[in-house]
């Protein structure tokens, strides 16, 4: 498969993680007798192994990756538009009618949750935006949040360079090379 086809659908797995994770619930605390009063099912306690889901959240600095901003541009155009570029995908091309409709519904899954992440937002800080600027508000907000992710993961990108050289160094003293045989 193509690697621009390859990221854009990973791309779609993001709506998956913003809408919640689902990881096993530790094992009730208590001894060898089982939990302790006040933590059996009764009080919400799931049993060992039992799934439960996560309240969804917003992973930090996605918006500054730049197959997320991709993304964003081709889910923040009209959707008219939006099949009208994918028709110039050669591998848009190639997928079946199924594939291209799960590919449709995760463009307009992904297109939606931007939105509300934006209006949320909007909310959050007491903005009032009418109905017939909403479209142009969640653009600007979510091009002036790639811009700080951005700014903000590459001042990351430096400082996580600078102290991993400083812990390689630190573990080269501790693991020496091997002295060569001759």
């Amino acid at each position: 498969m193509e690697p621009r086809v390859v990221k854009i659908l990973g791309l779609l797995a993001i709506p998956v993680l913003w809408a919640g994770v689902i990881l096993a619930e530790p094992p009730p605390q208590g001894g060898p007798e089982g939990p302790h009063p006040g933590q059996g099912p009764k009080d919400g306690v799931r049993p060992p192994g039992a799934i439960r889901r996560l309240m969804p959240f917003k992973p930090f600095l996605m918006a500054g990756s730049p197959q997320f901003a991709q993304m964003l541009k081709i889910s923040l155009l009209p959707p008219d538009k939006v099949a009208a570029e994918m028709q110039n995908w050669p591998k848009f091309q190639e997928m079946d009618e199924p594939a291209r409709e799960e590919f449709r519904k995760g463009i307009d899954q992904f297109r939606r949750r931007i939105r509300e992440d934006a209006l949320n937002g909007a909310r959050e800080q007491k903005i009032t935006i009418p109905p017939a600027r909403e479209t142009e508000y969640v653009r600007l907000y979510w091009e002036k949040r790639i811009q700080i992710e951005t700014r903000i993961r590459q001042q990351a990108e430096g400082q996580l360079k600078q102290e991993m050289d400083t812990a390689f160094r630190d573990l080269r003293q501790r693991f020496p090379a091997p002295a060569a045989t001759p």
